[in-house]
C-alpha cells in the first residue's frame, strides 16, 4: 500500500478523504476495500470481502461497515461516518487527529479525555479481518459497542431488506457465527477474550453509494446484534472477522505474525 500522508487541515473535510480509497487483497482473494474514513461510497466497497465458490463463483460483500460507539461515564461518543439518506452522519470526524494507510490502514481519535487507536489488518494469507483497538489514554474504563452491517451479496449487487436474513448463533469457540442466508457459509467474529453479543436483528435502510453513478445509489443493510467489549487505560482489543476460526490463546501470535509481515 502507499504511503500517504494527510494534510491536518484535512481531517474533519468528509468529501477529501471519503474519496481516497483503501484496498488491501490478500493471497486468498479477500478483501478490504473503502476509504480512509471508513464510509463506504460505491456498492463494492466493504470491511471484509471474500471470494466464495457458493452461492456463485465470485466476490461478494459479506461485512459492510461497523457502527462504533464509546461510553465513558456519562458521556457517548460516536465514531462511525456514513450517509443515510439525506442525512450525513459525521460526527467521528471531529474526534480524528491522524490517519496512516502504511504498512496497514490505522486512525487516531482524541474524545475529551480518551486517546484511541485502532488498526486494521487483513491477514496476508488467512480469510481473516482483525480489528485492533489501543486505548492509549483514559480517566476510566470505556465501554465499546458494535454494530455490524452485513450485506451477504455479490459484489457489484445491492441488498434490500427481507424476511430472510438470520441473526448470529453463539459458537463454543471465542465467540458467535452469522450464517445470514442459507446458501452462504458462516462468518465468524470472535476475540481472545471479554467478547459480548446481544441479539437484536434490524435493517438500517438507505444507505447511499453516491460515487456509482452519477444518480446516487441505495442499500438496506443488516444489524444482526450488537458487539461489546470493555477496555481499561493502556489495554487493547483486537477482534477478528473471518471465514474460518482461531483458538483463543493463537489469537495474538497470529495477529502479531500478520502484523510483523505486513510491516516488512
Amino acid at each position: 500500500m502507499k504511503k500517504l500522508k494527510i494534510n491536518q487541515s484535512k481531517l474533519t473535510n468528509y468529501e477529501y478523504l471519503s474519496k481516497r480509497d483503501i484496498k488491501v487483497k490478500n493471497c486468498r482473494n479477500a478483501l478490504l476495500y473503502t476509504n480512509l474514513i471508513f464510509s463506504n461510497r460505491k456498492r463494492e466497497q466493504g470491511l471484509f470481502i471474500a471470494h466464495l465458490s457458493q452461492p456463485s463463483n465470485g466476490y461478494y460483500v459479506l461485512l459492510a461497515s461497523l457502527l462504533e460507539t464509546l461510553k465513558m461515564g456519562d458521556f457517548e461518543y460516536h465514531l462511525s461516518v456514513s450517509k443515510l439518506g439525506d442525512e450525513y452522519k459525521t460526527s467521528g470526524l471531529k474526534y480524528l487527529y491522524r490517519v496512516e494507510a502504511s504498512p496497514f490502514p490505522c486512525l487516531s481519535y482524541r474524545l475529551g479525555t480518551i486517546d484511541l487507536e485502532k488498526c486494521f489488518i487483513l491477514d496476508p494469507e488467512r480469510n481473516l479481518l482483525f480489528i485492533n483497538y489501543q486505548l492509549k489514554n483514559a480517566p476510566i474504563e470505556v465501554k465499546f459497542e458494535l454494530d455490524p452491517l452485513m450485506a451477504f451479496r455479490e459484489i457489484n449487487k445491492l441488498s434490500f431488506a427481507n424476511n430472510r436474513a438470520k441473526s448470529f448463533s453463539q459458537k463454543s469457540n471465542s465467540g458467535y457465527a452469522l450464517n445470514m442466508y442459507d446458501d452462504f457459509p458462516s462468518l465468524y467474529f470472535f476475540s481472545d477474550d471479554g467478547l459480548k453479543y446481544k441479539e437484536n436483528g434490524h435493517w438500517v435502510r438507505g444507505f447511499e453509494y453516491p460515487l456509482d453513478n452519477f444518480e446516487a445509489e441505495y442499500e438496506d443493510l443488516f444489524a444482526p446484534g450488537r458487539l461489546s467489549f470493555t477496555l481499561k487505560p493502556k489495554e487493547e482489543f483486537t477482534l477478528v472477522i473471518g471465514l474460518e476460526e482461531l483458538k483463543s490463546k493463537d489469537i495474538r501470535t497470529e495477529f502479531n505474525r500478520a502484523k510483523r509481515s505486513l510491516a516488512v
